[in-house]
């Protein structure tokens, strides 16, 4: 044990071997030549050692806890997993254990379980960093990022701003679009030290995600000068590059990284995008089929690849392939959206918020600030189109997919004291909390306003919300955008989110029962909501928009403005997210569904029996 500890390997191994020929029973013997043998890099030899040690003692926990090490050092990830849950059941009050089944599980692609392996570890220890940063890491991969920050600001206030997750909570605060407290966040980073390239480059996302293009290539630009070719800053860049329509040239920006021995996974998807914006769909479709082959490219790259892959061989009119490709790219997740408890959730809202709940609610007072529209539906209704032009109006800003109402249906509960879960508890609301409550909405409102009369909020799933709008916010609208329902589905199935609340996009059957449930849901809150909802069709959209932005002005109670004639020139639009549009809407998408009809004949059949009465 001596001559390990110094390092001397060889010469331990031969006293280790020849303590265990007259004492081949000494488990913890074999679990120190395993532990050498690991640190020799001999994995298969330490396998050995700890199988031979678990021979005589089955339920050993070192020898377990080792053996799941070494499996994992060979990459038999499924084996260590089997090991090290093993020793986790066996000595339960070990973090570190759990830890590296974590670590174990992640490399079984078991991601969602690894998940579940860090809750309780940070449950049971709440200040084990290490634990809540993976946590908070794997939350980010699994669309989950309000729940991410959680995890990453607690690890800031465990080491400090110095600390790699205050950088990671920023990029969380992006992903959330909670564009201003990731701003605040990245400057109490910046005055904690010099920046990093990685803040630089973050800043650059900040800028580029508030449209400040100028403003984001310098960052960017001030990135490259403290790391040369650093990938994120080139990635944004290229990002800007395609906003401005220049597709070749974000191609040619990007090209180191494309031609990297290992090329990162943003780079491969941000040339297939741009491959896909610049009309070039057969060189796409060719240059992911090559990408594909790589044995090295992760799962998640993998299905975004297939994806895009997928929407070239669309425009290519070969359907079948785009098809296979769509479904490829959502077979993980094609079980995760379950229709029977999201009609489940449906009629929860329906039941709670009746009309007696705003006869004894409504009517609050007007807050000062910005009042913000919803603008709802399903992907590809035309939310972000209406948004863009909107936007364009001096009194208007978009603010993008805003999570405040989500947010807030998660904390309810507990702010008011219930016993009961959203939306149930919602029943035991009173005035003075629902004020609060108000009050808190309001501030977000007017972080994202500015000077401008109305915030647009396009979160998809604000649907959900409108209820909880109309009690918050009485003097606000909402705007539903529909479209044809096979076209929708098209729409939608030609998608692949990292938000898990549109899981439902990964097959025809949850998008049945999501849009039906929406229809039904929508038509409710027509019935009992106190707030002015207006009904909008992609198809008039993109036909007229300046007549159909028009009528929504007026829904908001504003006047036209010939600004909104403009929502195709770059930075006309007052947006918080890179705008949708780069040259005036046309009709070419209307009928896009049509020859994939036999496979969302369930989607036609559903919205039939939902009826339009529900």
């Amino acid at each position: 044990m001596r001559l390990h500890r110094q390092g001397e390997f060889s010469a331990a191994r031969c006293l280790y071997r020849e303590h265990l020929e007259s004492e081949p029973d000494d488990v913890g013997a074999w679990c120190l030549l395993g532990a050498l043998e690991g640190q020799s890099e001999d994995h298969s030899g330490a396998e050995a050692a700890y199988r031979n040690a678990l021979s005589i003692s089955p339920n050993h926990a070192a020898a377990l806890a080792g053996l799941g090490t070494s499996l994992l050092m060979q990459s038999r990830f499924g084996e260590a997993v089997d090991a090290l849950s093993t020793v986790v059941k066996i000595e339960p009050d070990e973090p570190e254990t759990r830890m590296h089944l974590a670590v174990a599980q992640l490399r079984a692609a078991e991601t969602e379980q690894a998940a579940q392996t860090l809750a309780a570890l940070v449950e049971r220890w709440p200040e084990h960093a290490r634990g809540r940063h993976t946590l908070g890491t794997i939350l980010m991969q699994l669309g989950l990022p309000d729940q991410a920050c959680r995890h990453f600001r607690a690890v800031v206030e465990i080491q400090g701003r110095q600390s790699p997750a205050a950088l990671d909570l920023v990029r969380a605060l992006l992903a959330a679009n909670d564009l201003n407290q990731a701003e605040a966040e990245l400057r109490s980073v910046m005055r904690a030290g010099d920046p990093a390239p990685e803040a630089r480059i973050l800043e650059g996302d900040l800028k580029r995600a508030r449209g400040c293009l100028e403003e984001a290539a310098a960052a960017y630009g001030a990135a490259l000068q403290g790391r040369a070719n650093a990938p994120g800053a080139l990635l944004g860049l290229a990002e800007i590059d395609r906003q401005r329509g220049l597709f070749e040239q974000g191609l040619e920006r990007i090209e180191p990284l494309l031609s990297l021995d290992r090329p990162p996974g943003g780079a491969l998807l941000l040339a297939a995008r741009l491959l896909l914006d610049g009309g070039r769909y057969r060189d796409a479709a060719d240059r992911i089929e090559g990408w594909l082959g790589r044995r090295d490219l992760g799962m998640s790259a993998r299905e975004a690849l297939q994806n895009l892959r997928g929407r070239a061989l669309d425009e290519l009119g070969e359907h079948e392939a785009a098809w296979d490709d769509w479904t490829a790219s959502h077979r993980r997740q094609s079980g995760e959206f379950a229709g029977h408890q999201f009609r489940n959730a449906i009629e929860a809202l329906r039941s709670a918020f009746d009309i007696e709940l705003f006869e004894r609610l409504g009517g609050g007072d007007a807050w000062d600030g910005p009042s913000p529209l919803l603008v709802v539906g399903a992907p590809g209704s035309g939310k972000s189109i209406l948004e863009q032009i909107l936007a364009c109006h001096p009194a208007v800003r978009g603010a993008g997919e805003l999570r405040e109402l989500g947010t807030m249906t998660n904390r309810i509960a507990g702010l008011i004291g219930s016993a009961e879960p959203y939306p149930a508890c919602i029943r035991d609301l009173s005035r003075t909390r629902l004020a609060d409550l108000a009050a808190d909405y309001a501030a977000a409102i007017r972080a994202y306003g500015g000077d401008a009369t109305w915030v647009i909020d396009t979160q998809p799933t604000n649907f959900l919300h409108i209820g909880l709008h109309a009690l918050l916010a009485p003097d606000a609208r909402v705007v539903v955008c529909e479209r044809d329902p096979l076209d929708t589905a098209w729409a939608c199935y030609r998608r692949r989110f990292a938000d898990r609340g549109l899981v439902f996009v990964t097959s025809p059957e949850g998008i049945a029962d999501y849009l039906a449930g929406m229809r039904t849901l929508i038509g409710h809150w027509e019935a009992v909501c106190p707030t002015r909802i207006l009904r909008v069709r992609y198809e008039d959209l993109v036909r007229g928009p300046s007549e159909l932005a028009v009528e929504v002005l007026r829904h908001m109670d504003l006047e036209w403005d010939p600004a909104c004639e403009d929502y195709a020139v770059p930075g006309a639009a007052r947006l918080a997210t890179p705008p949708t549009l780069r040259e005036p809407v046309d009709d070419r998408e209307i009928g896009r569904g049509a020859p994939y009809r036999d496979r969302f004949a369930v989607v036609e059949r559903c919205l039939a029996g939902a009826g339009d009465d529900d």
